[in-house]
């Protein structure tokens, strides 16, 4: 099985918590996928807090690839293209926090990342696992209490 412990580019370790997969396109009932809807749902990802500690998400740049439209006319919805059919949303946690703040109780820090690919996860895609290390914990995460 593939580790879900991994360290980040300024030192910390994070380790995977949770994670939620859905196709990308799961209410998509027809036409195409384009590029002015797929940035309307990462736009809409990128302010969506849930979940524990209401963490807002950082959203990892997604491969995008154009849809060919073999019709005479342009596509009358936009510019046809697709991401990769599956969103993934996941929660990092780290034992080390970012701020050390020693007014507070004792806690970690956490980070909610979301990211497309093409396969259900796990394993993580490849070249996540490389965004994933090359972030910058202490910029992104937040702490949390127990």
């Amino acid at each position: 099985m593939q580790p879900t412990t991994y360290p980040s580019a300024d030192g910390f370790h994070f380790t995977l918590t949770s994670i939620s997969q859905t196709q990308t396109y799961s209410g998509m009932l027809e036409g195409l996928p384009t590029v002015e809807g797929n940035q309307r749902l990462l736009d809409g990802l990128s302010s969506m807090n849930v979940g524990p500690y209401d963490l807002p998400p950082l959203v990892l740049p997604a491969r995008r690839t154009s849809i060919e439209w073999d019709r005479e006319k342009p596509y009358p919805f936009g510019t046809p293209s697709a991401l990769p059919p599956v969103q993934i949303d996941s929660i990092f946690s780290s034992t080390q926090e970012v701020k050390l703040d020693p007014a507070r109780y004792p806690g970690y820090s956490a980070l909610r990342v979301i990211w497309f690919q093409h396969e259900w996860a796990l394993p993580i895609a490849p070249e996540i696992v490389e965004q994933l290390k090359a972030l910058q914990w202490a910029e992104k995460a937040l702490d949390v209490e127990y």
